[in-house]
């Protein structure tokens, strides 16, 4: 459960062998949050607070392993919303944030109607069953 994970969570970085073709000083670092690597550049009292976020009705979150389409997602999601038309990248953030990286502030002062991004597994990511998900999964090696 969420609130299991938060009780338990570990500070210890976790040991990354599967980068070894990576050199060492451009591996990113990750943490172990319940049973899930978490880059260490979403800092744990960020991660928390994410996962402290009480989802509204009308929010809509885009849930994605990362680097597998998110921010196209986002861009989809954003022109959908808004009749297609084009805007600059601040107002694009605006209304497109990442929970992990800027907390629940964030997500409850965003301009709506817009989308949260969030990169945690789908049974920790903030619930409400009014609220709209957006689920993207990629199959490896296909």
């Amino acid at each position: 459960t969420r609130e299991k994970a938060i009780e338990n969570f570990p500070e210890m970085p976790v040991d990354s062998k599967w980068l070894r073709h990576v050199p060492e000083e451009r591996r990113p670092k990750f943490y172990q949050w319940d049973h899930f690597l978490m880059c260490l550049d979403f800092t744990p009292e960020l991660l928390k607070d994410a996962l402290s976020y009480k989802a509204r009705d009308d929010d809509l979150f885009i849930a994605t392993y990362p680097k597998n389409g998110t921010t196209w997602m986002q861009y989809i999601v954003y022109l959908l919303q808004h009749d297609a038309k084009q805007t600059t990248t601040e107002h694009f953030r605006s209304k497109s944030v990442f929970l992990e990286a800027f907390g629940s502030e964030k997500a409850i002062t965003m301009e709506r109607p817009g989308s949260i991004k969030v990169h945690v597994p789908s049974y920790l990511a903030p619930w409400n069953d009014k609220a709209r998900y957006i689920f993207v999964v990629s199959f490896f090696g296909c």
